[in-house]
Parts: structure tokens; sequence; C-alpha cells
């Protein structure tokens, strides 16, 4: 499985939970999936990019 489609569920199911999906949290369940942290990056640079996502602060939200 893709890495974007990985970090996109991660986020999602934090933002139903939470209301948002905080940046440390979702770093450390990245590392817990084995995600490595460039492709990790890369993947939130990619959903920002196309306006999946949007991030206020150290907070991401779905768009």
């Amino acid at each position: 499985m893709n890495e974007e489609k990985i970090v996109m569920g991660l986020i999602r199911k934090d933002c139903e939970i939470n209301g948002c999906a905080e940046e440390s949290r979702l770093a450390k369940m990245a590392s817990l999936m084995n995600i490595h942290p460039e492709k990790y990056q890369r993947a939130l640079e990619n959903l920002i990019e196309t306006r999946k996502i949007d991030k206020r602060g150290k907070n991401f939200f779905l768009v």
C-alpha cells in the first residue's frame, strides 16, 4: 500500500475521533506503521498540495 493512502487513513481516523490530527501523534503513528520519515513528509506535502488536508499550526484537518 502506498504511504500517502496510509497517512490519509491515519489522518481521517484521528479526525473522526478527535476532530483534528495532531502532528506529533501522527508522526508517531506513521513510524509505528514502518513509514520512513522522508516518505511520511513527502506524503504530507503531497496531500497538502492537492488540498486533501489542511494544516493549521500543528494540527491537520480534512478538507
